[in-house]
Protein backbone atom coordinates (compact mmCIF):
# COMPACT_ATOMS: atom_id res chain seq x y z
CA UNK A 1 0.00 0.00 0.00
CA UNK A 2 2.88 2.33 -0.62
CA UNK A 3 1.91 3.77 -4.01
CA UNK A 4 -0.96 6.11 -4.71
CA UNK A 5 -2.86 3.74 -7.05
CA UNK A 6 -3.01 0.84 -4.62
CA UNK A 7 -3.82 3.12 -1.73
CA UNK A 8 -6.73 4.73 -3.57
CA UNK A 9 -8.09 1.38 -4.76
CA UNK A 10 -8.04 -0.29 -1.35
CA UNK A 11 -9.32 2.77 0.46
CA UNK A 12 -12.16 3.10 -2.04
CA UNK A 13 -13.20 -0.50 -1.42
CA UNK A 14 -12.97 -0.09 2.35
CA UNK A 15 -15.04 3.09 2.36
CA UNK A 16 -17.82 1.46 0.34
CA UNK A 17 -18.01 -1.39 2.85
CA UNK A 18 -17.96 1.03 5.79
CA UNK A 19 -20.80 3.08 4.29
CA UNK A 20 -22.85 -0.09 3.74
CA UNK A 21 -22.24 -1.13 7.36
CA UNK A 22 -23.32 2.27 8.63
CA UNK A 23 -26.48 2.17 6.56
CA UNK A 24 -27.23 -1.33 7.87
CA UNK A 25 -27.06 -0.05 11.46
CA UNK A 26 -29.52 2.72 10.67
CA UNK A 27 -31.88 0.67 8.51
CA UNK A 28 -32.45 -2.61 10.30
CA UNK A 29 -35.35 -4.77 9.08
CA UNK A 30 -38.66 -4.09 10.84
CA UNK A 31 -38.76 -7.56 12.41
CA UNK A 32 -35.30 -7.08 13.97
CA UNK A 33 -36.24 -3.65 15.30
CA UNK A 34 -39.44 -5.08 16.81
CA UNK A 35 -37.43 -7.74 18.66
CA UNK A 36 -35.04 -5.12 19.98
CA UNK A 37 -37.88 -2.93 21.21
CA UNK A 38 -39.41 -5.90 22.98
CA UNK A 39 -36.09 -6.74 24.66
CA UNK A 40 -35.73 -3.13 25.77
CA UNK A 41 -39.20 -3.14 27.34
CA UNK A 42 -38.28 -6.32 29.20
CA UNK A 43 -34.98 -4.82 30.36
CA UNK A 44 -32.87 -7.22 28.32
CA UNK A 45 -31.92 -5.04 25.37
CA UNK A 46 -28.36 -3.90 24.73
CA UNK A 47 -27.47 -0.24 24.51
CA UNK A 48 -26.51 -0.70 20.88
CA UNK A 49 -30.10 -1.76 20.13
CA UNK A 50 -31.48 1.65 21.02
CA UNK A 51 -28.62 4.13 20.57
CA UNK A 52 -27.64 4.98 16.97
CA UNK A 53 -24.42 6.63 18.20
CA UNK A 54 -23.18 3.59 20.12
CA UNK A 55 -19.53 2.66 19.63
CA UNK A 56 -19.85 0.34 16.57
CA UNK A 57 -21.40 3.22 14.61
CA UNK A 58 -18.91 5.57 16.24
CA UNK A 59 -15.99 3.61 14.82
CA UNK A 60 -17.49 3.63 11.32
CA UNK A 61 -18.08 7.38 11.54
CA UNK A 62 -14.53 7.88 12.80
CA UNK A 63 -13.17 5.87 9.89
CA UNK A 64 -15.26 7.64 7.26
CA UNK A 65 -14.36 11.13 8.47
CA UNK A 66 -10.69 10.13 8.65
CA UNK A 67 -10.92 8.94 5.05
CA UNK A 68 -12.52 12.26 4.12
CA UNK A 69 -9.57 14.10 5.67
CA UNK A 70 -7.15 11.73 3.94
CA UNK A 71 -8.63 12.65 0.56
CA UNK A 72 -7.48 16.23 1.00
CA UNK A 73 -3.97 15.07 0.10
CA UNK A 74 -5.30 14.92 -3.46
CA UNK A 75 -4.97 11.15 -3.86
CA UNK A 76 -8.67 10.47 -4.26
CA UNK A 77 -10.97 13.40 -3.67
CA UNK A 78 -14.07 11.50 -4.76
CA UNK A 79 -13.53 9.02 -1.92
CA UNK A 80 -13.50 11.81 0.61
CA UNK A 81 -16.66 13.41 -0.74
CA UNK A 82 -18.49 10.10 -0.56
CA UNK A 83 -17.32 9.45 3.00
CA UNK A 84 -18.14 12.91 4.28
CA UNK A 85 -21.63 12.82 2.82
CA UNK A 86 -22.33 9.40 4.35
CA UNK A 87 -21.20 10.57 7.80
CA UNK A 88 -23.18 13.80 7.56
CA UNK A 89 -26.35 12.01 6.47
CA UNK A 90 -26.12 9.56 9.36
CA UNK A 91 -25.60 12.35 11.90
CA UNK A 92 -28.35 14.44 10.32
CA UNK A 93 -30.82 11.59 10.76
CA UNK A 94 -29.78 11.21 14.40
CA UNK A 95 -30.25 14.93 14.95
CA UNK A 96 -33.69 14.91 13.31
CA UNK A 97 -34.81 12.27 15.81
CA UNK A 98 -34.15 14.47 18.81
CA UNK A 99 -30.35 14.60 19.10
CA UNK A 100 -30.29 12.52 22.29
CA UNK A 101 -26.94 11.56 23.78
CA UNK A 102 -27.46 8.45 25.88
CA UNK A 103 -24.14 6.81 26.74
CA UNK A 104 -20.46 7.47 27.32
CA UNK A 105 -19.78 5.58 24.08
CA UNK A 106 -21.45 8.37 22.11
CA UNK A 107 -18.23 10.33 22.59
CA UNK A 108 -16.67 8.39 19.70
CA UNK A 109 -19.37 9.56 17.30
CA UNK A 110 -18.84 13.01 18.80
CA UNK A 111 -15.33 12.99 17.36
CA UNK A 112 -16.88 12.46 13.92
CA UNK A 113 -19.20 15.42 14.52
CA UNK A 114 -16.16 17.60 15.14
CA UNK A 115 -14.49 16.22 12.02
CA UNK A 116 -17.59 17.03 9.96
CA UNK A 117 -17.51 20.57 11.32
CA UNK A 118 -13.84 20.95 10.42
CA UNK A 119 -14.31 19.50 6.93
CA UNK A 120 -17.62 21.07 5.95
CA UNK A 121 -17.49 24.23 8.05
CA UNK A 122 -21.14 23.79 9.03
CA UNK A 123 -22.02 24.96 12.53
CA UNK A 124 -24.75 22.35 12.93
CA UNK A 125 -22.14 19.62 13.53
CA UNK A 126 -20.42 21.64 16.22
CA UNK A 127 -23.81 22.08 17.87
CA UNK A 128 -24.20 18.30 17.82
CA UNK A 129 -20.83 18.00 19.53
CA UNK A 130 -22.01 20.50 22.14
CA UNK A 131 -24.69 17.97 23.14
CA UNK A 132 -22.07 15.25 23.65
CA UNK A 133 -19.93 17.61 25.71
CA UNK A 134 -22.89 18.64 27.87
CA UNK A 135 -23.71 14.99 28.53
CA UNK A 136 -20.16 14.11 29.56
CA UNK A 137 -19.84 17.09 31.88
CA UNK A 138 -22.92 15.90 33.81
CA UNK A 139 -22.34 12.15 33.50
CA UNK A 140 -22.12 10.09 36.72
CA UNK A 141 -18.55 9.83 38.00
CA UNK A 142 -16.74 7.97 40.76
CA UNK A 143 -15.22 9.60 43.85
CA UNK A 144 -12.11 10.65 41.89
CA UNK A 145 -14.07 12.21 39.03
CA UNK A 146 -13.71 9.47 36.42
CA UNK A 147 -16.74 9.08 34.17
CA UNK A 148 -18.50 5.78 34.92
CA UNK A 149 -19.02 3.50 31.97
CA UNK A 150 -22.75 2.68 31.79
CA UNK A 151 -23.77 3.45 35.40
CA UNK A 152 -27.08 1.60 35.19
CA UNK A 153 -27.75 -1.07 37.80
CA UNK A 154 -25.42 0.52 40.31
CA UNK A 155 -22.31 -0.06 38.21
CA UNK A 156 -19.36 2.06 39.44
CA UNK A 157 -16.64 0.65 37.20
CA UNK A 158 -14.23 2.64 35.08
CA UNK A 159 -13.33 1.01 31.77
CA UNK A 160 -10.41 1.66 29.45
CA UNK A 161 -13.01 1.79 26.66
CA UNK A 162 -14.90 4.70 28.17
CA UNK A 163 -11.77 6.49 29.33
CA UNK A 164 -10.24 6.43 25.85
CA UNK A 165 -13.38 7.60 24.08
CA UNK A 166 -14.11 10.37 26.58
CA UNK A 167 -10.55 11.72 26.50
CA UNK A 168 -10.36 11.58 22.71
CA UNK A 169 -13.59 13.53 22.32
CA UNK A 170 -12.82 16.12 24.99
CA UNK A 171 -9.39 16.76 23.49
CA UNK A 172 -10.82 17.26 20.00
CA UNK A 173 -13.64 19.40 21.37
CA UNK A 174 -11.24 21.66 23.27
CA UNK A 175 -9.58 22.56 19.97
CA UNK A 176 -12.79 23.84 18.38
CA UNK A 177 -14.66 25.38 21.33
CA UNK A 178 -12.61 28.11 22.96
CA UNK A 179 -15.21 28.70 25.67
CA UNK A 180 -14.91 25.09 26.83
CA UNK A 181 -11.17 24.62 26.27
CA UNK A 182 -10.11 24.77 29.91
CA UNK A 183 -12.92 22.64 31.31
CA UNK A 184 -12.61 20.02 28.56
CA UNK A 185 -8.85 19.66 29.00
CA UNK A 186 -9.23 19.51 32.77
CA UNK A 187 -11.78 16.68 32.64
CA UNK A 188 -9.78 14.83 29.97
CA UNK A 189 -6.57 14.93 31.98
CA UNK A 190 -8.37 13.82 35.12
CA UNK A 191 -9.51 10.65 33.34
CA UNK A 192 -5.95 9.84 32.30
CA UNK A 193 -4.38 10.67 35.67
CA UNK A 194 -6.88 8.43 37.42
CA UNK A 195 -6.42 5.55 34.99
CA UNK A 196 -2.67 5.76 35.34
CA UNK A 197 -3.04 5.67 39.11
CA UNK A 198 -5.70 2.97 39.45
CA UNK A 199 -5.95 1.01 36.20
CA UNK A 200 -2.39 0.05 35.26
CA UNK A 201 -0.42 -3.09 36.05
CA UNK A 202 2.94 -2.15 37.53
CA UNK A 203 4.64 -5.39 36.52
CA UNK A 204 3.90 -5.16 32.80
CA UNK A 205 3.17 -1.48 32.28
CA UNK A 206 -0.07 -2.45 30.53
CA UNK A 207 -3.64 -1.48 31.46
CA UNK A 208 -6.23 -3.65 33.07
CA UNK A 209 -9.56 -3.62 31.26
CA UNK A 210 -10.95 -1.52 34.11
CA UNK A 211 -11.14 -0.86 37.81
CA UNK A 212 -13.51 0.09 40.59
CA UNK A 213 -12.68 2.33 43.54
CA UNK A 214 -13.08 0.83 47.01
CA UNK A 215 -14.35 2.54 50.14
CA UNK A 216 -10.83 2.71 51.60
CA UNK A 217 -9.51 4.68 48.62
CA UNK A 218 -7.81 1.74 46.92
CA UNK A 219 -8.96 0.22 43.64
CA UNK A 220 -9.95 -3.28 42.58
CA UNK A 221 -8.56 -3.98 39.12
CA UNK A 222 -10.90 -5.70 36.68
CA UNK A 223 -10.48 -7.99 33.71
CA UNK A 224 -7.37 -8.92 31.78
CA UNK A 225 -4.07 -7.10 31.79
CA UNK A 226 -3.16 -6.16 28.23
CA UNK A 227 -6.40 -6.91 26.42
CA UNK A 228 -5.69 -5.52 22.96
CA UNK A 229 -8.76 -3.36 22.48
CA UNK A 230 -8.64 -1.96 26.02
CA UNK A 231 -5.05 -0.92 25.39
CA UNK A 232 -6.06 0.49 22.02
CA UNK A 233 -8.82 2.60 23.55
CA UNK A 234 -6.49 4.02 26.18
CA UNK A 235 -3.83 4.82 23.59
CA UNK A 236 -6.38 6.54 21.36
CA UNK A 237 -7.31 8.81 24.25
CA UNK A 238 -3.68 9.51 25.06
CA UNK A 239 -2.89 10.25 21.41
CA UNK A 240 -5.80 12.66 21.13
CA UNK A 241 -4.83 14.43 24.32
CA UNK A 242 -1.20 14.66 23.26
CA UNK A 243 -2.19 16.21 19.93
CA UNK A 244 -4.24 18.88 21.69
CA UNK A 245 -2.25 19.69 24.82
CA UNK A 246 1.40 20.09 25.79
CA UNK A 247 1.64 18.08 28.99
CA UNK A 248 4.97 16.49 30.01
CA UNK A 249 3.28 14.19 32.54
CA UNK A 250 0.88 12.68 30.02
CA UNK A 251 3.55 12.65 27.30
CA UNK A 252 5.67 10.47 29.58
CA UNK A 253 2.71 8.14 30.21
CA UNK A 254 2.07 7.89 26.47
CA UNK A 255 5.69 7.22 25.50
CA UNK A 256 6.06 4.54 28.15
CA UNK A 257 2.90 2.75 27.04
CA UNK A 258 3.83 2.96 23.36
CA UNK A 259 7.29 1.54 24.07
CA UNK A 260 5.76 -1.33 26.03
CA UNK A 261 3.06 -2.16 23.51
CA UNK A 262 5.44 -2.27 20.54
CA UNK A 263 7.21 -5.22 22.16
CA UNK A 264 4.16 -7.40 21.63
CA UNK A 265 3.88 -7.24 17.85
CA UNK A 266 3.44 -10.51 16.04
CA UNK A 267 5.70 -11.49 13.16
CA UNK A 268 3.08 -10.23 10.70
CA UNK A 269 3.28 -6.73 12.22
CA UNK A 270 -0.11 -6.98 13.92
CA UNK A 271 -1.08 -7.53 17.55
CA UNK A 272 -2.72 -10.53 19.19
CA UNK A 273 -6.08 -10.13 20.90
CA UNK A 274 -4.27 -10.42 24.25
CA UNK A 275 -0.96 -8.59 23.99
CA UNK A 276 1.23 -10.80 26.16
CA UNK A 277 0.05 -13.88 24.27
CA UNK A 278 2.11 -13.13 21.18
CA UNK A 279 1.27 -16.49 19.57
CA UNK A 280 -2.48 -16.01 20.08
CA UNK A 281 -4.96 -15.13 17.34
CA UNK A 282 -4.55 -11.76 15.67
CA UNK A 283 -7.09 -9.04 16.42
CA UNK A 284 -7.17 -6.59 13.56
CA UNK A 285 -9.45 -4.19 15.45
CA UNK A 286 -6.97 -3.84 18.33
CA UNK A 287 -4.12 -3.59 15.81
CA UNK A 288 -5.84 -0.77 13.95
CA UNK A 289 -6.63 1.13 17.15
CA UNK A 290 -3.04 0.91 18.36
CA UNK A 291 -1.80 1.85 14.89
CA UNK A 292 -4.12 4.87 14.76
CA UNK A 293 -2.74 6.10 18.07
CA UNK A 294 0.85 5.58 16.94
CA UNK A 295 0.33 7.31 13.61
CA UNK A 296 -1.30 10.25 15.34
CA UNK A 297 1.53 10.62 17.85
CA UNK A 298 4.54 10.87 15.57
CA UNK A 299 5.42 14.31 16.86
CA UNK A 300 6.96 12.76 19.95
CA UNK A 301 8.09 9.42 18.54
CA UNK A 302 11.55 10.94 18.28
CA UNK A 303 11.62 10.98 22.08
CA UNK A 304 11.08 7.24 22.34
CA UNK A 305 14.07 5.15 23.41
CA UNK A 306 14.32 3.92 19.82
CA UNK A 307 13.13 6.13 16.98
CA UNK A 308 13.45 3.34 14.43
CA UNK A 309 11.36 1.00 16.58
CA UNK A 310 8.51 3.50 16.62
CA UNK A 311 8.57 4.25 12.91
CA UNK A 312 9.03 0.64 11.88
CA UNK A 313 6.14 -0.30 14.11
CA UNK A 314 3.77 1.96 12.19
CA UNK A 315 4.92 0.70 8.79
CA UNK A 316 4.72 -2.93 9.89
CA UNK A 317 1.24 -2.44 11.33
CA UNK A 318 0.02 -0.88 8.07
CA UNK A 319 1.49 -3.67 5.96
CA UNK A 320 0.30 -6.41 8.30
CA UNK A 321 -3.20 -5.01 8.58
CA UNK A 322 -3.59 -4.55 4.84
CA UNK A 323 -2.92 -8.27 4.34
CA UNK A 324 -6.15 -9.01 6.20
CA UNK A 325 -8.28 -6.74 3.99
CA UNK A 326 -10.37 -8.90 1.65
CA UNK A 327 -12.48 -7.16 -1.00
CA UNK A 328 -12.58 -4.04 1.12
CA UNK A 329 -13.55 -5.77 4.37
CA UNK A 330 -11.31 -5.85 7.42
CA UNK A 331 -11.29 -9.50 8.47
CA UNK A 332 -10.11 -11.20 11.69
CA UNK A 333 -11.48 -8.71 14.22
CA UNK A 334 -12.34 -10.06 17.65
CA UNK A 335 -16.07 -10.19 18.40
CA UNK A 336 -17.69 -7.91 20.98
CA UNK A 337 -16.49 -8.33 24.56
CA UNK A 338 -19.58 -8.45 26.78
CA UNK A 339 -17.87 -7.64 30.10
CA UNK A 340 -14.70 -8.10 32.12
CA UNK A 341 -13.03 -11.38 31.20
CA UNK A 342 -15.64 -12.27 28.58
CA UNK A 343 -13.80 -12.44 25.27
CA UNK A 344 -15.59 -14.81 22.87
CA UNK A 345 -13.01 -16.25 20.52
CA UNK A 346 -14.87 -15.39 17.35
CA UNK A 347 -13.12 -13.47 14.61
CA UNK A 348 -14.60 -11.92 11.53
CA UNK A 349 -15.88 -8.70 9.99
CA UNK A 350 -17.27 -6.17 12.47
CA UNK A 351 -17.95 -2.40 12.38
CA UNK A 352 -15.24 -1.66 14.96
CA UNK A 353 -12.60 -3.45 12.93
CA UNK A 354 -13.69 -1.85 9.66
CA UNK A 355 -13.92 1.65 11.12
CA UNK A 356 -10.69 1.50 13.11
CA UNK A 357 -8.74 0.11 10.14
CA UNK A 358 -10.11 2.78 7.82
CA UNK A 359 -9.19 5.48 10.35
CA UNK A 360 -5.67 4.14 10.82
CA UNK A 361 -4.86 3.58 7.16
CA UNK A 362 -6.22 7.03 6.32
CA UNK A 363 -4.04 8.64 8.94
CA UNK A 364 -1.01 6.55 8.05
CA UNK A 365 -1.11 7.54 4.40
CA UNK A 366 -2.12 11.12 5.06
CA UNK A 367 0.95 11.73 7.21
CA UNK A 368 3.25 8.99 6.03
Amino acid sequence: MSDGVNTAEIMSQMTRVAIDMLEAIDHKPFRQRAKEIAKTLLGRGRASDRDPLFWPAGFLLLGLTAAAEFSRTGIAAEIGDRCLQAAKMYLDRWSSRGQQVSYTDDALAGCAMIACYRLAGEEVYLTMADAVYAYLMKAPADAEGSVIYHPSGGNRCIYADGTGMVVLFLSEYALVRDRARESAFRLAKLQLVNYRKYGMDEATGLPYHGYELCADGSAERKGLVGWGRATGFLLMGLAGYGKAATDPEMASFTKDLFSTVLKYRRRDGCFPWHLQSTNAHVDTSATAMIGWALAGSRKWLSELSSVDEGKTGIRDIAAGLTAYVKDGTMTESLAECVDFGEHPQRYGVYPWGQGAALAFLSQFHRKG
